[in-house]
């Protein structure tokens, strides 16, 4: 969405708190949203319930405050309610034992919710570990700030005093650097 027109919409928000101004804001927020409880939430239930209070809670905090970047407050939002989520369904135990043999997982599961949401959460986990092992440090930040928090090209551009393309490039070749190190496996 072009600033300017976003800045137009956020006004007409704030002041006249125009429903078809967040709709178009929401229209396009809400892929990104998604993406984001997605990677963090076991099920499609969980998900859509948690855009929902994402979205509520971002409507209210729009007519009431000036906001500089709505991505930016999308993402803290949604960061909120997923730690609201797990405080509220704490579902699963988890320890890792050490034997003579190694180190064996232990789990305590009350439902199938709290399986898919390990096994989620130990691929987020190898992902960062990979993410963490790239040599340049741009790249981490960029992969990280884009495909885990959910971050628009443009807001990551504006954040690392950047533009759109170098970031976008930075980005491309650090999805090629992830790939080369996931094919060495």
């Amino acid at each position: 969405m072009k600033e300017q027109k976003e800045k137009f919409l956020l006004f007409r928000i704030r002041v006249h708190r125009d429903p078809q101004a967040f709709s178009e804001l929401y229209r396009e927020y809400l892929p990104v949203a998604r993406r984001y409880l997605a990677m963090k939430l076991p099920t499609h239930e969980d998900i859509e319930d948690t855009l929902s209070v994402t979205f509520t809670r971002l409507w209210s905090y729009l007519r009431s405050t000036e906001v500089e970047s709505v991505s930016g407050l999308v993402n803290t939002i949604a960061r909120g309610v997923v730690a609201e989520f797990y405080r509220k369904h704490r579902i699963q135990t988890v320890s890792l034992e050490h034997t003579k043999d190694g180190a064996t997982l232990t789990v305590d599961v009350q439902d199938e919710k709290a399986t898919s949401n390990i096994q989620e959460q130990s691929e987020m986990m190898l992902l960062r570990k990979k993410i963490d092992l790239l040599e340049n440090q741009d790249y981490r930040r960029i992969l990280v700030l884009h495909y885990v928090d959910g971050i628009q090209l443009k807001d990551i551009a504006r954040k690392l005093h950047k533009s759109e393309r170098a970031v976008y490039l930075s980005l491309k070749r650090a999805v090629k650097a992830l790939q080369k190190l996931y094919s060495e496996l």
